[in-house]
């Protein structure tokens, strides 16, 4: 009996694979080609403030991986209200994905040295703006 659930899993898993949608495969590809996408917090105020973020990983077209100074502006929106848009659109195209959810700030060591790449050091070092 046991053996008979784990393979109805993995036939579900399967048939998901295969019959992914045509809508899903685009953001995929889109996502692919994208360096960059626009993230989406709400300020204290309850305004939307918008900032470009590179992509440093993504794990599927709707779990997408950030790195930003722990005291940016974005980060305390986050901790405040976790409510989020991302949106990305490749530049050659009429394609675009807009996704809502919520954003998870990672405090997990191994997880952050997991998906850091070094990449992006520079920039987090320096003071910014928020």
């Amino acid at each position: 009996m046991k053996n008979q659930g784990l393979i109805k899993q993995e036939i579900y898993i399967m048939d998901k694979i295969v019959f992914q949608s045509e809508i899903e495969k685009k953001a995929v590809t889109l996502l692919e080609q994208c360096e960059s996408v626009h993230l989406a917090s709400i300020t204290e105020e309850g305004y939307p403030r918008i900032c470009r973020m590179e992509k440093v990983k993504a794990d599927s077209f709707w779990e997408l991986y950030f790195t930003t100074r722990t005291n940016a502006n974005k980060v305390r929106h986050f901790l405040t209200n976790e409510k989020a848009c991302v949106y990305y659109d490749y530049a050659l195209g009429n394609d675009s994905v807009s996704l809502m959810g919520k954003i998870e700030i990672i405090g997990d060591e191994t997880v952050k040295k997991e998906i850091w790449n070094g990449k992006h050091e520079r920039r987090l070092s320096s003071p910014g703006i928020g």
